[in-house]
């Protein structure tokens, strides 16, 4: 799971991220900055390689229809 900015609606800079599998659902994700307050944050799940540590170019977005997978 991914934490970016919103920018406009669309995902933009990458503000945290955590590994979740099935026999962890449920977690924390530290954040590399200070979220600020009336700015939106978007959760992105992304598919991890296997080294279990967020890459953005090795661990792509799970895709929907509509895109990437992220409320």
């Amino acid at each position: 799971m991914v934490i970016k900015k919103s920018n406009n609606g669309q995902a933009g800079a990458t503000v945290g991220a955590g590994y979740f599998d099935a026999t962890t659902p449920v977690g924390e994700i530290a954040l590399s900055q200070l979220t600020a307050e009336g700015e939106t944050y978007l959760a992105e799940l992304r598919r991890d390689n296997g080294d279990q540590r967020f890459t953005q170019a090795d661990d792509p977005p799970v895709l929907t229809a509509a895109g990437p997978l992220s409320v």
